[in-house]
Order: C-alpha cells, then sequence, then structure tokens
C-alpha cells in the first residue's frame, strides 16, 4: 500500500489544536485562513454565498475563481490544511495530496511528449469562500482545480454539507516511479467490478445500463437528475451484494472527517440506503473502459473509464442531502 503523504495530507500535528477551543471549528479555520492572506488575496478569495460562482463548480481545469495555490507562502498553506482538516478525514487529506501529486506525474508525461500544458501542474488550484463564516448563514468554500472540486457548505454549529466531491485520476494506475502500483480510485472501482461480477445473468442484464458506455461521469454542474438508463435495485441484489455496494459507498463517506461521516452514515440509513441502484457499462475486465454508477433517493456516485482512455478516470459523488446538491 502507498504509504506517502504529500502536504495535504501531512496535517493535523499543528492544527487540530487551533480549532478544537473554538465551538465551531471550520468557521474557526476559514477565518485562520483569510486573515493569512493579503489584502488583494483576500479579495479574490471572497465572493458572495449567492453568487453564480458558487454553482459554477467544475470538472475542467479552466477556472481561475479564487486565491491560487501557487500564490500562498507557508502560513496560509498550513492555514488552509486545518480547513481541510475539519472537513476530510486522514483519508481524505490524502485522496486530495494525491490527485496533486497525480498532476505532477501528468505534467512530466506531458512534457516528455512535447505537450505541455498550461493548465495542468500541483499549483493550479483554487480555493474560494462564499459568505461570511462568522455569520448565522449558511457559508461554504471550495477547493478546485484539475481532476479535483471539493465543495463545502456550512452553516455554523448546525451542519456541514460535502458535496459535490469530484476527483479523477490520470494516470488511473501509475506504472512506474515513486508512485508505481497507485491506484487512486482503485478500492472503489475494484468493488464495483466485483459487485458485477458477483450478479447472476438475470441480475447482470438488470445492471447493465442502456445505450452506449457515458464518455464522463454524467452528474455534472447544472445536471439536475440523473439520465435514465436502467440498473438494479436494492431489493434484487442478495445480502452480500448489498455489503458490497455498501462498502463503495462507505468509501466515500469515509473521506469525511469522523464527526461528518457518523453523521452522514445514519442519515444513509435512514433515508437513502433501500432506495439505491447499481449501474454497469463496458468491459469487466481490469484497466478496460467502463462506467458505473450507485443512484437513488438524490445520491449519485459515479465511476467513468472511457473506452477511449481506461487509465484517465473521473469520479464523482452528488447528493441532494447534502444542501449543495447543484
Amino acid at each position: 500500500m502507498i504509504q506517502h503523504l504529500p502536504i495535504f495530507a501531512a496535517v493535523l500535528l499543528l492544527s487540530t489544536a487551533a480549532v478544537t477551543t473554538n465551538p465551531d471549528p471550520m468557521s474557526q479555520a476559514a477565518v485562520q485562513f483569510k486573515d493569512s492572506l493579503t489584502k488583494e488575496q483576500r479579495k479574490e478569495l471572497c465572493l458572495p454565498f449567492l453568487g453564480d460562482e458558487r454553482a459554477n463548480w467544475s470538472v475542467l481545469p479552466y477556472g481561475d475563481a479564487g486565491v491560487r495555490f501557487s500564490t500562498l507562502n507557508e502560513e496560509p498553506r498550513e492555514a488552509l490544511m486545518v480547513l481541510l482538516g475539519t472537513a476530510l478525514s486522514k483519508e481524505g487529506l490524502r485522496t486530495v495530496g494525491m490527485v496533486r501529486e497525480l498532476e505532477r506525474i501528468l505534467v512530466a508525461q506531458e512534457a516528455a511528449t512535447g505537450r505541455s500544458s498550461k493548465f495542468h501542474g500541483p499549483e493550479r488550484y483554487f480555493v474560494t469562500l462564499y459568505g461570511d463564516p462568522t455569520g448565522p448563514d449558511p457559508w461554504g468554500w471550495r477547493l478546485e482545480g484539475h481532476h479535483l472540486s471539493l465543495n463545502v457548505t456550512h452553516k455554523n454549529g448546525a451542519w456541514t454539507s460535502i458535496a459535490p466531491f469530484y476527483v479523477g485520476s490520470q494516470p488511473a494506475h501509475v506504472q512506474e516511479g515513486e508512485y508505481k502500483g497507485l491506484r487512486l480510485v482503485g478500492p472503489e472501482d475494484d468493488l464495483a467490478r466485483d459487485l458485477y461480477k458477483s450478479l447472476s445473468a438475470k441480475q447482470q442484464a438488470r445492471a447493465t445500463l442502456s445505450g452506449s458506455q457515458p464518455g464522463n461521469v454524467v452528474m455534472l454542474p447544472k445536471r439536475k437528475t440523473i439520465d435514465d438508463r436502467g440498473g438494479i435495485p436494492w431489493a434484487e441484489l442478495h445480502e452480500d451484494q448489498r455489503k458490497t455496494l455498501t462498502a463503495i459507498v462507505d468509501l466515500w463517506i469515509g473521506r469525511r472527517s469522523d464527526s461528518l461521516a457518523t453523521i452522514r452514515e445514519k442519515r444513509l440509513l435512514e433515508t437513502q440506503l433501500e432506495k439505491l441502484s447499481f449501474g454497469w457499462s463496458g468491459s469487466p475486465k481490469p484497466d478496460a473502459g467502463h462506467y458505473w454508477r450507485i443512484f437513488g433517493a438524490g445520491l449519485t456516485v459515479e465511476h467513468s473509464a472511457p473506452a477511449a482512455d481506461p487509465n484517465h478516470v473521473h469520479t464523482l459523488w452528488r447528493d441532494e442531502h447534502d444542501h449543495l446538491g447543484r
């Protein structure tokens, strides 16, 4: 198992004590991050909560709203780590950090073929703050760049939403170098493949999505509902198959901080679990093009490995019950 923890995950040693004395750690962490910035950076960071940009999350590397990670010195970088640590677990921090590490690999691969791009790289990420983190109304923040869109909405002392949460990986399976063998979103993909292969022929027919394999995740920005391609519902799965489906969802929930994960698991059990369905499209062979989804009751988990380039994958969690299902 890969043990390297880049800067996004090597966190909380200094940060935990800094936020635990505040009745709302995320609010305090957001204020500390904002205060660590220059006047010009704060102008770039802060946007209205009800403005258009908050819903303008992106799966492409071309956006530039917010303060750019490359402009941050040591103090705001540490403060950003504290803020991330109020929303994400160690595994969640590792996921975010490894997206940036994979950008280093991608940039090196592109340079080797003469296809360097100004839109890629581990420093080309942006942070935005929406609304007032000290007030009584909901507010939010986002960390975004190539293959990452982490959207957090929060009401102090009341609730926290982590959605949409988008993660991409290119390469999906690292073949050489320091991270050889890394498959960032491999565990949930393996579980989904195991689930599909465990289905009987009749169940597979139900699970197989109609039409051609999607070339990307479907629930992109401004999309309201998943397309109707079929899928096998929870009620038609056997007990072990249900456990596998639940394990996939648990991996996503496990990227949240412990307290937020517990809250989300409870809500899932109460309102959504038995309403979920599973769908598959493409080849069940490892590293081949395929697509799968878990969906129902406002929750969508997607994984896309396009047939034209299965080593370039996109994954997404969207959830209407997380307040920002936009």
